[in-house]
């Protein structure tokens, strides 16, 4: 492989970890509106908690994080080359 050939792949690399980022961001509203339903309806009598869809949140919004931190070791390598 040469050097174009990996910053090729290391570009596609960022593009896909982009798009991934764009789908965490994009999750994160939906389970907030869940959320805020689901503690309307309040149905800790049958073993469901809101506190499942907090933990969901804080999830995809590490993951986005880490995703973020991904792209940017992906892009200093890039630089490097």
């Amino acid at each position: 492989m040469t050097i174009s050939e990996l910053a090729d792949a290391l570009r596609g690399i960022c593009d896909a970890l982009d798009r991934t980022a764009a789908y965490t961001a994009a999750a994160t509203g939906p389970l907030e509106e869940a959320k805020a339903v689901l503690l309307g309806a309040r149905r800790v009598e049958d073993g469901w908690y809101p506190a499942d869809l907090d933990l969901a949140i804080a999830e995809v919004g590490r993951a986005g994080e880490l995703v973020a931190r991904g792209r940017q070791a992906v892009i200093d390598y890039l630089t490097r080359l």
